[in-house]
């Protein structure tokens, strides 16, 4: 494994750290009565929609996955699409944004295609993903006035994933200067070891073959902005259906900071870090009520992290997968 147990581990521990003294910070302010007000004056049938919008984004993902995987293989969107749902459940059981590595795992099982070059296309996912949430943080800046917390945010967001695709731009033009590079760099490694990290980055180089061609390029960044804009939806729906008039900028800056914020390591389902975001924007920025901004970051939280994992362990049993199995997709790093 190129990341060791114990990295590995150490990530594990600050993530469950991090939740913990978040969320005692969190309850220390909590108001039962009204946050029990606050969910019980939910309008339940646009919150039902919401979360029937927020699972169709999965089959936005799922098309988007068929065209970064496209110039390797050709694979059934039906396939794809359980996946990708035992994915993101994994995220939602397991520690360090562990489903990442499990559909790669799965992907290269089921598929018989190489784990590296599906790791590449969730790589290349993820960056899109960051791109599209810098430029809607940078569009609000430009037209509404935003706090200097969050525009700090914004800059150094801007410099990961923007140093990010740079990267992976020069990976997958400069491939045989690249590998030659990293032969060098890694000289001191046992020559097994340099041999398999080397063999590993020649199939993730693969995975990002998508690059290469302009017209698959922009097919996969138009459905970047199509997943989080129907993403958007449920935000808005969630919100509304607390009856909160929040203005759109608003609920963009609530979705874009909470994606930013779960990138935080935290326990499973990002517990902690999703509440503090929520109430960082709607509190903060916003001056809604403590407690009602609580019963919105759960609800959300609730739509985000309950259905998908449902219907994970549903696609789990029809692939006779065991739990075993997707921890040991989690360690096959």
């Amino acid at each position: 494994m190129i990341m060791k147990d114990r990295d590995m581990n150490k990530l594990k521990w600050l993530g469950l750290f991090i939740s913990i003294i978040l969320l005692g910070l969190i309850i220390w302010k909590i108001d039962l009565t009204a946050f029990g007000k606050a969910l019980v004056g939910l309008d339940y049938p646009i919150l039902i929609t919401g979360v029937l919008v927020y699972l169709l984004g999965y089959l936005a993902r799922t098309v988007r996955w068929y065209y970064l995987l496209s110039h390797a293989k050709k694979i059934r969107l039906g396939s794809l699409f359980g996946i990708m749902i035992i994915g993101f459940m994994a995220n939602n059981i397991l520690p360090a944004r562990a489903g990442e590595f499990v559909r790669a795992y799965m992907l290269g099982i089921k598929e018989s295609i190489s784990k590296s070059l599906a790791l590449a296309t969730v790589v290349v996912e993820r960056i899109l993903d960051g791109l599209v949430f810098v430029l809607l943080l940078l569009i609000i800046w430009l037209f509404f006035p935003l706090p200097e917390w969050i525009k700090k945010i914004g800059i150094l967001s801007t410099a990961i994933f923007g140093c990010a695709i740079l990267f992976i731009v020069w990976l997958n033009s400069y491939k045989l200067h690249a590998l030659e590079l990293f032969r060098k760099g890694f000289f001191w490694l046992p020559k097994k070891l340099l041999y398999k990290i080397i063999h590993l980055l020649k199939y993730f180089i693969e995975g990002l073959q998508v690059l290469q061609s302009k017209g698959d390029f922009l097919r996969v960044c138009l459905l970047s902005l199509i997943i989080w804009g129907i993403e958007l939806g449920m935000y808005y729906l969630t919100i509304r259906s607390f009856g909160i008039n929040l203005p759109f900028y608003g609920v963009v800056l609530l979705m874009v900071m909470v994606n930013l914020a779960i990138m935080i390591p935290s326990a499973p389902a990002y517990i902690g870090v999703f509440q503090v975001a929520v109430l960082g924007v709607l509190c903060k920025c916003f001056g809604l009520e403590y407690n009602l901004s609580l019963a919105v970051s759960v609800v959300l939280h609730g739509i985000i992290v309950v259905p998908v994992t449902i219907l994970g362990f549903i696609f789990m049993a029809r692939e006779n997968m065991s739990l075993e199995q997707m921890v040991k997709g989690q360690d096959a790093k």
